[in-house]
């Protein structure tokens, strides 16, 4: 577990939770805790950008939707793969611009 600041509250929350919920909740044995902290600062451009390309993925198959407008009774279910395929290179586009610009506005 990581924590951007030493504080002693940031750490007491966190192993406050880890015990709460997951070794009386959810039932996990308790195995130990490794806490790190003082990681805090700014995030470099190379992260921002793995930040962007990972939640703003490519999506190549839809299968879920596909397989929704399959239980619907959609002809072609796999239809709509070239409307998905533009709006995900359109989301990562704007991600990464987006991410561009505002790392040259703080850098500031």
């Amino acid at each position: 577990m990581t924590a951007a600041d030493n504080l002693f509250w940031t750490f007491e929350q966190a192993a406050a939770y880890y015990r709460f919920a997951l070794v009386r909740y959810i039932g996990l044995r308790d195995k130990g805790m490794v806490l790190a902290g003082g990681c805090g600062g700014r995030a470099s451009g190379e992260l921002c950008t793995l930040v962007v390309l990972n939640t703003a993925s490519i999506q190549l198959l839809p299968t879920t939707v596909a397989g929704v407008r399959a239980a619907l009774g959609a002809e072609n279910a796999f239809d709509i793969l070239p409307a998905v395929w533009l709006a995900s290179v359109l989301s990562v586009t704007a991600g990464l611009l987006a991410a561009k610009i505002f790392g040259r506005i703080w850098k500031r």
